[in-house]
């Protein structure tokens, strides 16, 4: 009896060290699919950041769709005046830069920065050309509206007076209270 005793505790024993064995290798195993499944997520992740870094790379060359500030009256005088020069348009033609105030599009970042340009004496081609050379420029002001009219007191010919309306984004995040309480903080 006594040796059956010590079988079945030897048995009881060996049971629960196989039971355990079992439970520890079970445990392992998943940890090391769960140990498998981050390494992919981290070879994707890796992969993704790579096609990220190629893509800001390949943005970095093209132009940029707004600006950081609003252009000076300067700068932007002397954008439409190399453009009107480069298409043959005569400085004597161009009569007024008129710039409007920026307003916000929407609940955006972004403000729109409307200016009339007021030409007399162009042909169209030259327009044309004119137009041409705005749009070519890096974040450059784009055309939301031309109106031609027939100069005053001459024949219909192929000279016309244009007002063009230039428009260009500004990228101008709004301010909030918070943002300006933290400014304040800081100093």
């Amino acid at each position: 009896m006594a040796i059956q005793q010590i079988e079945r505790k030897a048995l009881f024993t060996a049971g629960g060290l196989a039971a355990c064995l079992l439970v520890v290798t079970l445990w392992f195993n998943g940890h090391l699919a769960d140990s498998r499944a981050a390494a992919r997520a981290a070879v994707d992740d890796a992969q993704q950041c790579a096609r990220f870094v190629a893509d800001i790379r390949s943005l970095r060359h093209q132009p940029s769709l707004a600006e950081s500030q609003e252009l000076q009256l300067q700068e932007l005088t002397q954008r439409i005046e190399t453009a009107a020069k480069r298409s043959r348009i005569s400085l004597d033609s161009l009569v007024r830069i008129w710039p409007e105030p920026a307003k916000r599009v929407g609940d955006t970042s972004y403000k729109r920065k409307p200016t009339q340009v007021l030409f007399h004496r162009v042909t169209l081609p030259d327009l044309v050309g004119f137009l041409q050379q705005l749009s070519a420029q890096d974040a450059g002001p784009q055309v939301t509206r031309i109106r031609l009219t027939a100069p005053r007191g001459q024949e219909a010919g192929d000279q016309w007076s244009v007002e063009v309306t230039l428009t260009y984004l500004i990228y101008a995040p709004r301010i909030t209270k918070d943002d300006r309480a933290r400014a304040v903080g800081q100093f």
